[in-house]
């Protein structure tokens, strides 16, 4: 599956978000200085979440969820 990637740059900080070739969005992340820093977001290929969590210079922080294919909640992690 061919996927496209489509990237944002403001003055400090870079967001890729990648389309499966539906269209439907399967992957969002931002970075700051070439880090990954802030939210992360992964869906499944018909847009229901899979992933959510944040990193703060490259390391995962806080509260990450993981959704079974239904959006069902099956696991959290605390960083």
């Amino acid at each position: 599956m061919k996927e496209h990637i489509t990237k944002t740059k403001t003055k400090n900080s870079n967001q890729d978000v990648i389309l499966n070739k539906q269209g439907t969005i399967i992957r969002e992340r931002n970075f700051q200085e070439n880090k990954l820093h802030g939210p992360i977001n992964v869906f499944y290929d018909d847009g229901t979440p899979k992933l959510q969590g944040e990193f703060d210079n490259n390391t995962r922080v806080g509260t990450w969820k993981h959704f079974d294919p239904q959006g069902k909640l099956i696991l959290e992690e605390t960083f």
